[in-house]
């Protein structure tokens, strides 16, 4: 166990880094100039439902992604239907530890705060950065704080549970399919840097470990600074 979160905190830390290895790295004081919302049908392809925004940063040293920016991020990383509560996520009401699901899968989630069905970033909305709320009461801090680095690893954890081997967007084993996998979930970050191969080496180790080492790096991955990084 020891080991396991040694290597996740270097991998963190190597994306941190990488995250801020670019040329053309933001500079937070300013603002962050991207092509406007593109409105489209619903029942589109998840490319097609990507989300660009324009950001205007508060100053704050690290600048997250809202609610609409980081539901985008997720499904053009991950899929669609991939942020729903399901019912084997929750805990028993006594909340006695249970052993792993057959699959792999583990219990992590309180049943008095969520429900099989719950869009899980809706039900992280309060802890999130979520604009449209905060234009219509008060100015809402756009920086990392301890809360939403939680919230991003509650969703992060529901994102793993969802993942199959079968769905070829959880595939990050070995370094190569790693490196696909940052490279499609972090697209503003330069995949050919040190930091992302060391980082892809790193993830792609840990998603070798079978079920549980997938859902570990996908976790991970969506947890991680870098994913946070709104741009």
């Amino acid at each position: 166990m020891i080991a396991r979160l040694t290597k996740l905190k270097l991998f963190v830390c190597l994306l941190a880094v990488s995250a801020c290895s670019r040329d053309d790295k933001p500079k937070f004081g300013n603002s962050i100039s991207q092509p406007p919302v593109q409105s489209t049908p619903q029942g589109n392809t998840t490319e097609e439902r990507i989300v660009q925004r324009d950001i205007s940063s508060s100053g704050a040293g690290f600048q997250v992604k809202d609610v609409i920016l980081l539901r985008s991020s997720v499904e053009s990383c991950m899929g669609a239907d991939m942020l729903k509560v399901t019912a084997d996520m929750l805990m028993p009401t006594d909340l006695k530890v249970t052993p792993k699901g057959s699959d792999g899968r583990i219990k992590f989630l309180l049943p008095s705060q969520y429900a099989p069905n719950d869009d899980i970033i809706e039900k992280e909305r309060g802890n999130l950065l979520d604009l449209e709320a905060s234009s219509r009461t008060s100015v809402s801090a756009d920086g990392l704080t301890d809360t939403y680095l939680r919230s991003l690893e509650t969703i992060g954890n529901v994102v793993a549970h969802n993942c199959n081997p079968s769905n070829p967007n959880c595939a990050c084993a070995g370094k190569e399919q790693a490196l696909a996998m940052m490279t499609r979930c972090l697209p503003a970050v330069n995949p050919k840097t040190v930091e992302m191969a060391e980082s892809a080496a790193l993830l792609g180790a840990i998603c070798s470990d079978g079920v549980d080492g997938m859902r570990t790096a996908v976790a991970s991955l969506l947890s991680s600074y870098a994913f946070a990084l709104a741009r």
